[in-house]
C-alpha cells in the first residue's frame, strides 16, 4: 500500500499528484449570463498595485477551478507590468503552483515545465535577496527539485530552509504569510512540509533510518499535524524497513 500525505498542494504536487486543467469557471448571474470572477476582472483591468492585494485575492479564490484561465491572465498581467514587484509576485505564484497543472501533458513537456519553473524560482530568489520573494521562491524550489529528482540539490535546499526555518515561520513580512496561504499551507507548517518532503524522498530511496528520524521528529514536535497526516502509521512501516511512498 502506498501512503499519500493529505498535506498541502505543495507536497502532493511534488510527490504523486498533478491535476489537469479544469474547465474555466463561470458563475451564472440571475439572468443566466456568465459573470467574470473578481480576480480575473481585476487582472484584466490591471488593478493590482501591491503584492498583498494580489496574494489576498489568490488566497480567497478557488484557483484550481479557474485553472488555465487564471494562469493566462496572471501571465498577461506580469507582462504588462515589467519590473513591478507585483509582477514578480505573479511570476512567483505561477512557478510555485505549476506542478499542480501538469496532468494530461506528455512526460517531455512536464519535464520542460518543471525546468522552466525551477529557473524562474531560482532567478527570483537570486535577484530579490533578503526579501519575502526570495524566501518564498526558495521554499517553492524544493518542490521543483523534488519533481525533477535532483536529489543533491533537493537535499541542500530543503536542509538550508530547515536550518533557518524561523525566518519562514516567524517572518514579520505579511506578504510571506499571504503567499503560503495562497498556495494552501500555513506559515507555521513550513517545517512540517519540508521535513515531510525529506522523509518521503529518503523513504523512497530506502534510506529508512534517515526517513524514520524525520518522521519521529514530526510526531514529537508537531503531534496534531502528524495525527492528521498519519505519521504514526508511517513510522511503523519505516521501522519494518518498508517504504510507504513511491515517487514518479
Amino acid at each position: 500500500m502506498i501512503i499519500r500525505l493529505q498535506s498541502s498542494a505543495f507536497l502532493l504536487a511534488c510527490t504523486v499528484m498533478a491535476l489537469p486543467f479544469p474547465a474555466p469557471c463561470q458563475t451564472a448571474q440571475g439572468d443566466g449570463s456568465p459573470e467574470t470572477p473578481p480576480i480575473l476582472a481585476k487582472l484584466k483591468a490591471n488593478q493590482f498595485r501591491d503584492d498583498a492585494s494580489l496574494l489576498r485575492a489568490l488566497a480567497d479564490t478557488n484557483t484550481s477551478r479557474l485553472g488555465s484561465e487564471l494562469r493566462t491572465e496572471l501571465r498577461r498581467f506580469a507582462e504588462r507590468n515589467p519590473g513591478a514587484k507585483v509582477a514578480v509576485t505573479a511570476d512567483l505564484w505561477l512557478a510555485a503552483t505549476e506542478l499542480r497543472f501538469t496532468g494530461g501533458t506528455s512526460t517531455v513537456r512536464k519535464k520542460e515545465r518543471i525546468a522552466e519553473s525551477r529557473q524562474t524560482l531560482e532567478r527570483i530568489a537570486r535577484t530579490n535577496l533578503g526579501s519575502w520573494h526570495s524566501k518564498a521562491a526558495r521554499f517553492a524550489t524544493v518542490g521543483c527539485l523534488m519533481a525533477a529528482k535532483d536529489w543533491t540539490a533537493f537535499d541542500e535546499q530543503a536542509n538550508e530552509i530547515l536550518g533557518s526555518v524561523a525566518r519562514y515561520t516567524n517572518s514579520p513580512e505579511e506578504e510571506l504569510g499571504l503567499f503560503f496561504t495562497s498556495i494552501g499551507i500555513k506559515a507555521a507548517e513550513v517545517e512540517c512540509e519540508i521535513r515531510a518532503s525529506l522523509m518521503i524522498v529518503a523513504s523512497s530511496q530506502a534510506h529508512f533510518a534517515k526517513a524514520l528520524a524525520h518522521a519521529q521528529t514530526l510526531q514529537s514536535a508537531f503531534p496534531a499535524w502528524s495525527e492528521q497526516h498519519g505519521i504514526s502509521n508511517v513510522i511503523e512501516r519505516l521501522k519494518r524497513n518498508e517504504s510507504p511512498y513511491s515517487l514518479r
